[in-house]
């Protein structure tokens, strides 16, 4: 699995993608863990 990295678009697996998001930020606190800023992704601007 690669790295989640931001501008990628990510969906919720457990319920089959329902919900699109947009990583707007990734954090890293002062002990390593790294954490993403989601910002949910609207399918209706995409020109469909």
């Amino acid at each position: 699995m690669r790295k989640i990295r931001k501008g990628d678009i990510v969906g919720r697996i457990s319920y089959g993608k329902d919900v699109v998001f947009e990583v707007t930020k990734i954090i890293k606190t002062s002990n390593g863990v790294e954490f993403a800023i989601l910002k949910r992704f609207n399918a209706q601007n995409c020109g469909r």
